[in-house]
């Protein structure tokens, strides 16, 4: 996670007012790109993306998550909504049991934090049929603010987080993980807070006429590959 150093009150309106509209010329000069990408996020059961989620933080997505969920996904083909991942859950002794045998993953932390997402999440779910369930938790990632997640408080679960997890249920919001603010901070010149990173691209995105969500698949897909200089 990106860190904050103090930046004077002198020239910080200046460095940002510069870099929002050098992310805004950049935005616009890849929207065709950016509008023709295509992802399948939309298509994965809930209960694949609440794992998506927690798997992949600060966990490398290609080699670590992707053949996980797709394990998972082949053994558990019946596990699809929220409410179904959370009985899943409660039928091994405890959730670092159900990380370990589903998931090959021995990280107590990292089970604890999805157990407690996917407890929190069904009760927004409710006890509906799927497809109700699914349009509840769309309901909220819409409506959701981006602080929400100091209110939640689960052990694990930041801003980057939360945020990834309303785009996986279909919010136009931007994730600002590490790769996020790294990209910024080309631009900046200086390091910046997942905070001021989620502000200035959400702003440089609404000007540049681009989905947030594609604008953040877009600098995700670059930044990770440190392709910076655009």
């Amino acid at each position: 996670m990106c860190t904050m150093r103090t930046i004077t009150p002198v020239w910080i309106d200046l460095a940002l007012q510069n870099t929002n509209q050098q992310l805004v010329t950049t935005l616009r000069r890849r929207a065709r790109a950016i509008a023709t990408s295509k992802s399948s996020i939309d298509h994965r059961s809930p209960a694949i993306r609440v794992i998506d989620c927690v798997l992949s933080l600060n966990r490398d997505y290609d080699a670590f998550v992707t053949p996980r969920l797709k394990a998972f996904a082949e053994k558990h083909p019946n596990v699809r909504s929220v409410r179904q991942l959370q009985s899943e859950i409660s039928k091994y002794r405890s959730p670092a049991d159900f990380v370990r045998k589903t998931l090959n993953y021995d990280h107590a932390g990292r089970a604890n934090t999805l157990s407690a997402v996917v407890d929190w999440l069904s009760q927004i779910a409710v006890k509906h049929l799927a497809p109700k369930q699914l349009s509840n938790v769309k309901g909220w990632a819409r409506r959701a603010n981006s602080n929400d997640y100091k209110t939640l408080a689960i052990n694990g679960f930041g801003l980057a987080g939360f945020q990834y997890l309303r785009i996986l249920f279909g919010a136009d919001t931007i994730k600002s993980d590490r790769y996020i603010c790294k990209f910024v901070e080309t631009y900046v010149g200086n390091r910046v807070s997942p905070e001021l990173a989620l502000i200035v691209v959400e702003a440089a995105a609404l000007e540049a006429g681009v989905s947030r969500r594609k604008a953040d698949h877009y600098i995700w897909q670059r930044s990770r590959l440190s392709l910076l200089a655009i």
